[in-house]
C-alpha cells in the first residue's frame, strides 16, 4: 500500500472509528503531511528504521516552517513521531507488514501546558471579573 492511501485510510479511522476530535485528526494531517512531503508517496512496506531515524535527523536540523530562524523544537519532533507511531500501529492492526511500531524512535515529550493556580489566586481573578 503507498503512503498517501494509508494516510487517507488513518484519518479516516480515526475520525470514524475512534471518534477522534476534529482537532486531533488536524494534528495527525498535519505531522503526517511533513513525513509524506519528506519521504514521498513510497509503499509503507518499504518505510525502515533507518529511514525513520533519517527523518528525525533531518527534523533536528530543519527550520521552522512559522519562525524565521528557529529549528523545530524536540517537543514537535516528539509529537511528529508519536503521530508516526500511530499511523503504523494502525497498519499493523489492519494487517499490513511494515516496521515494528514499537522501534519508532520517540521524540522528548511536548511540555504541559496545564497552568495551575490557587484558590486565592482564582477568587482574585473572580473579584477583578465581576
Amino acid at each position: 500500500m503507498m503512503l498517501s492511501r494509508a494516510i487517507i485510510l488513518f484519518l479516516k479511522w480515526g475520525e470514524l472509528e475512534k471518534n477522534y476530535s476534529i482537532k486531533t485528526i488536524t494534528n495527525y494531517e498535519h505531522h503526517i503531511r511533513y513525513f509524506f512531503e519528506w519521504v514521498g508517496d513510497v509503499a509503507v512496506e518499504k518505510i525502515t528504521l533507518d529511514k525513520l531515524i533519517d527523518y528525525k535527523k533531518y527534523l533536528h536540523s530543519a527550520d521552522n516552517q512559522y519562525i524565521p530562524d528557529k529549528k523545530i523544537k524536540d517537543s514537535t519532533v516528539g509529537e511528529k513521531f508519536k503521530t508516526i507511531k500511530r499511523l503504523f500501529q494502525f497498519l499493523v492492526v489492519k494487517g499490513y507488514k511494515v516496521i515494528n511500531p514499537d522501534l519508532i524512535p520517540k521524540g522528548k515529550p511536548a511540555e504541559s501546558r496545564l497552568i495551575f493556580i490557587t484558590t486565592e489566586e482564582f477568587g482574585k481573578i473572580c473579584s477583578q471579573v465581576l
